[in-house]
């Protein structure tokens, strides 16, 4: 999706826009679940993809994505949809950025090693804060 987009022109293009990326982060989440154990593990999208046209079916599109070398998904990639992840030196999901524009971005910020105390949008001003629960 990118501004030229006519099928987006409208009063609710940005709801078509979040929309997008609400559904590509729940089917990063889904797809980045892990099975096995010990050393020996493989991604759900990675099994899916074991079986032809299920993973298609799936997820009711051709989608790909793209890991580093440490296994951390960096791309999802869902028609004209482009979402790129920030991974931090810890392994760390610190960012998302929707068609490779700063307009419509995502950053945590982390208070420990695994959980992230806010999200800052591409201003960097705080849009959400996170508590967690003992």
């Amino acid at each position: 999706m990118n501004a030229d987009d006519s099928s987006l022109a409208g009063p609710d293009r940005e709801a078509r826009c979040r929309k997008a990326v609400e559904r590509a982060d729940r089917l990063a989440r889904v797809m980045d679940y892990q099975l096995g154990k010990g050393p020996f593990r493989f991604g759900l999208d990675a099994v899916l993809g074991l079986i032809p046209g299920v993973g298609d079916v799936t997820t009711g599109a051709v989608v790909t994505y793209e890991y580093g070398v440490d296994g951390a998904l960096l791309r999802v990639q869902d028609g004209a949809t482009n979402i790129d992840y920030l991974i931090d030196t810890a392994g760390r999901r610190v960012g998302r950025v929707l068609n490779r524009s700063n307009t419509d971005a995502r950053y945590w910020i982390y208070g420990d090693a695994l959980n992230p105390i806010a999200e800052a949008d591409e201003q960097g001003r705080i849009v959400a804060t996170f508590v967690y629960a003992s």
